[in-house]
């Protein structure tokens, strides 16, 4: 398929794709593909099956630990008319019904059944909810105290005394926790305060700072406080881009939208 308007949006449709020269996988766009799973069809992005159709009808949904802009575009171009992921307040929910008729916010998992119903997860407005926000505006608050306290020069350099699941690195180059998407121990440090050196390192190299921001960043880790305060502007690019990045990245990392 050149263009991916659209993929599937029903078992039906996803094995009438799978038809011809190959019936258990098929490219669909860059690295998404349609496969068979047994007796399921799933839209697998990277390793993930981002959308799962069965023959009876129902239809699982699953960003993987990872609700990126791109997880998102892949399911809503699978889903049936008048479903869709949307995203507000760094919270994925899952709609149905052109008005917003009904809501449901995203869990890996959750399941439309054939007869129109979600299970698996919770409606918009419940206690989940609440939780989802209260969780953001933690991050923010940690997010904000980490860049402080990066600035303050009371943030070392990143060492074998790190979290180890920050620190350590698959051959691939990933943290392990991000590897084995374990969000616990991210939660942990946001409910902690315990801004982990790694971790800010990690964020500017997956979310991307200008070259000045990474300058700055290594003589922070590099120089003593005293030395840094004269002729180096705190309050511009440098700070704006970190903060942005690792708002991101925890975000992310926590399983809300980045």
């Amino acid at each position: 398929m050149g263009s991916f308007e659209k993929c599937a949006g029903s078992f039906a449709e996803a094995d009438a794709l799978l038809q011809g020269r190959n019936k258990m996988r098929r490219k669909v766009h860059g690295n998404t593909t349609l496969e068979r799973c047994g007796e399921a069809i799933a839209l697998r992005l990277h390793s993930t099956d981002v959308v799962t159709f069965y023959p009876d009808g129902r239809i699982r949904l699953d960003n993987g630990g990872w609700p990126t802009v791109t997880s998102k575009d892949r399911i809503n171009r699978c889903l049936p008319e008048g479903w869709g992921v949307f995203q507000a307040d760094n919270v994925w929910y899952l709609s149905h019904g052109y008005r917003g008729d009904r809501v449901w916010i995203f869990r890996n998992g959750m399941t439309i059944m054939p007869d129109g119903d979600v299970e698996g997860a919770d409606l918009r407005g419940s206690g989940a909810d609440k939780a989802k926000r209260d969780l953001d505006k933690a991050v923010l608050q940690y997010v904000d105290g980490y860049v402080e306290a990066l600035f303050e020069g009371k943030v070392s350099a990143p060492s074998g005394g790190d979290c180890w699941y920050c620190a350590m690195q698959t051959q691939d180059g990933k943290p392990l926790g991000e590897a084995i998407k374990d969000h616990q121990h991210v939660l942990d440090h946001v409910r902690e305060g315990y801004y982990v050196p790694s971790m800010v390192v990690r964020a500017c190299e997956t979310f991307g700072v200008s070259i000045h921001a990474k300058g700055v960043l290594g003589m922070i880790f590099n120089s003593a406080p005293s030395a840094l305060a004269d002729g180096i502007d705190w309050g511009n690019i440098a700070r704006s881009q970190i903060h942005s990045s690792l708002k991101r990245y925890v975000r992310r990392a926590v399983g809300l939208a980045a």
